[in-house]
C-alpha cells in the first residue's frame, strides 16, 4: 500500500466559482495547496485579484451569466481537455 500523498489533487484540474469571499479564497489556496491546477471565476475584485497573483487562474466575469460561464469553460477545457472537480460556490440565486 502507497502511504498517503500531500498533494492528493496533484494534476487535477479544478473550477471554482464565487471568489468574492474569504471562504473562495480557502477553497482555492487549498485547492492548489493539496496540487491542484485551480481556475476560479467570479466578479472582478480585490480577492480575486489577491488569487491571480497566488498562481491561480482567475477570470472575472458575471457567474449568473450562462454565455459567459460556458465560455469559460470552453477555455479551461481547450486548454486541459477537461474539469476534475467543480465546486459551486457562487452564492447567486438563477
Amino acid at each position: 500500500m502507497n502511504p498517503p500523498s500531500d498533494q492528493p489533487f496533484k494534476g487535477k484540474i479544478a473550477l471554482l466559482t464565487g471568489g468574492t469571499s474569504p471562504l473562495d479564497v480557502a477553497l482555492a489556496l487549498g485547492l492548489a495547496n493539496l496540487g491542484a491546477i485551480v481556475h476560479l471565476a467570479g466578479p472582478s475584485g480585490p480577492l480575486l485579484e489577491q488569487l491571480s497573483g497566488e498562481g491561480i487562474r482567475t477570470y472575472a466575469i458575471d457567474i449568473s451569466s450562462r454565455p459567459e460561464f460556458v465560455r469559460i469553460v470552453d477555455r479551461i477545457n481547450a486548454y486541459h481537455g477537461h474539469i476534475d472537480l467543480l465546486v459551486n460556490a457562487a452564492g447567486i440565486n438563477v
